[in-house]
């Protein structure tokens, strides 16, 4: 039996080109098809709180694609330590023989799983993609910036989070991918510029209000 360990950095090199994240937004949209066709078993995760943090465990499979367990948390503590809010690992078995594959940094994949999620929808529901507002500027944010910025024409980002500093680290992320990126001095104001909003952050109160939303911001 070979077990392959494939860390974050991996998951970042093989994803982080035009190439790796087409395939990967087109993977997810098959997914979510054969989620919705009955093809994928994926019974509601368990929740785990311990104190303030959160813990979940996600299972999934179907045949022939194989078996898959995710353990992954939200600690907010973790913000002072300097480390990522959200961690996590997945691992991946045959679901013929049963034998374990693969074991894969879930953060990374999480992170490229969910902006792939919200490229889709953009793919499908976006009526323009110039103007992006980010709510958040942490890991998540980093990695729709990451994937975005190779899946659609992106003009301009607006950024708004609470830590200036990590806007500026997502401000210098998004022009080095030549986009145009601007720090707003609050939620709404990047929202009324915005044609497409994306709330990354793991905040518990509400960042944005439905009423903010013009008739053409997706």
């Amino acid at each position: 039996m070979k077990l392959t360990i494939v860390s974050g950095r991996e998951v970042d090199e093989v994803l982080d080109s035009t190439d790796g994240v087409t395939g990967l937004i087109n993977a997810i949209a098959t997914a979510f098809r054969d989620y919705s066709s009955g093809k994928v078993r994926m019974p509601q995760r368990t929740v785990i709180h311990l104190d303030n943090d959160w813990w979940g465990v996600m299972p999934c499979g179907a045949r022939n694609l194989g078996f898959s367990v995710k353990i992954v948390n939200v600690i907010e503590s973790n913000k002072v330590r300097g480390l990522p809010t959200t961690q996590g690992i997945v691992v991946l078995m045959d679901d013929i023989t049963g034998q374990p594959m693969a074991v894969i940094d879930g953060t990374a994949l999480t992170a490229w799983r969910t902006a792939a999620a919200t490229a889709v929808s953009i793919k499908y529901l976006a009526r323009s993609t110039d103007n992006l507002a980010i709510i958040g500027a942490g890991l998540q944010a980093r990695y729709h910036v990451l994937l975005l910025s190779r899946a659609f024409p992106i003009k301009r980002i607006l950024i708004y989070s609470r830590t200036r500093e990590k806007v500026v680290e997502l401000a210098k992320l998004a022009q080095g991918r030549g986009i145009d990126a601007v720090a707003t001095d609050s939620s709404h104001d990047a929202i009324r510029q915005a044609d497409v909003v994306i709330t990354a952050t793991t905040s518990r109160e509400p960042v944005i209000h439905g009423s903010w939303l013009h008739e053409a911001c997706t």
